[in-house]
Order: structure tokens, then sequence, then C-alpha cells
């Protein structure tokens, strides 16, 4: 998860899908103290109900940018959830770059289309992870998440071993 918050996906992963691995990456400073907060509060209520919690791991007051374990990470991935709402142009490019590496079959969870409006295919991008992505629209219903009460829409794309034909 870039961008995980106060850490609610990452630890849901763990607990309801039994994840090999679960990780996190959060800059905010706030959401990163109330992530160790919550991780603690889970590992203690685990050993109390006797649960098995697989390996949960945070890159917490860090940004996913120029991360090594990110870096590492992505590859072995098959969800990688990012929550682009408030990306500009600039991390955008940059989370094309992260992303590059993903392995064929892997699903990305974003709040935003990460080919952006009007995105074409051109001689400067041919080589893109972008174009190897299947990207499929769906509505976010209203109430359905916890951090808006309004609805809206997220993004499932799939990486592809080749282009994406919808592009042509």
């Amino acid at each position: 998860d870039l961008g995980s918050g106060v850490g609610n996906c990452v630890v849901q992963a763990a607990l309801e899908y039994g994840c090999k691995l679960s990780f996190g990456c959060e800059i905010m400073s706030n959401a990163s103290q109330l992530t160790e907060d919550q991780f603690k509060e889970l590992k203690e209520r685990c050993k109390l109900f006797g649960l098995k919690l697989n390996p949960v791991e945070f890159s917490l007051r860090k940004s996913f940018v120029d991360n090594d374990r990110v870096k590492e990470l992505v590859s072995q991935c098959d969800v990688i959830l990012i929550n682009n709402f408030l990306f500009d142009s600039e991390l955008n490019r940059k989370v094309e770059e992260i992303i590059k590496n993903a392995k064929v079959g892997a699903k990305i969870i974003s709040l935003k289309n990460p080919r952006g409006r009007g995105y074409t295919i051109n001689f400067f991008n041919v080589e893109s992870i972008l174009n190897r992505l299947h990207v499929e629209r769906f509505a976010l219903e209203k109430g359905s998440v916890s951090w808006t009460h309004n609805g809206g829409e997220y993004y499932l794309s799939t990486v592809l071993p080749d282009f994406d034909e919808s592009l042509f």
C-alpha cells in the first residue's frame, strides 16, 4: 500500500487474506504514529484471541519514492494499492517508474486512472508500463470507505505481458 495512511488496508489484508507479507509505506508523521499504535494493538489482540498474523511490515515517515524496500517488493506483489487521488503529474510519473517492474498478472488498485485522461501510445512512451495495463473503472458507492462519505470511482489495473489492445 503506497500511501498507507493509518495502515487499515495493510492489516486487513494480513488478517483477512493471509498475505505472505503485507506492506505499507506512509510519509505523514501523524498517520505513521497511528499506524504504530494500531499495529501494536492488533498484535496484542491476535495473541489474546489466538489468531495467527502473517508478516506485516511498514516503512513509516518515509516516501515510497526512492524507497529501496518498495523497489524490492513491487516485483513480487500480487496486489498494489495506490491512493493517487491527490497526486500531481510529477508524483504520477514517479509512481509509473516504481510500478514498471510489477509482475504480469499483478493488480493495481488506484483512485485515479493511472494513464490519465487522453493517454495515447507515442514514440516517447512506447516502453511505459502504462501501455501494459488493462484498466477497468468501478463505482465507489457512498459510505463504502472510512475516509469519505462521498461516492466516486476507483480503478483496477492488471499488468499484461504485452500492450493493452484497447489503446489502439
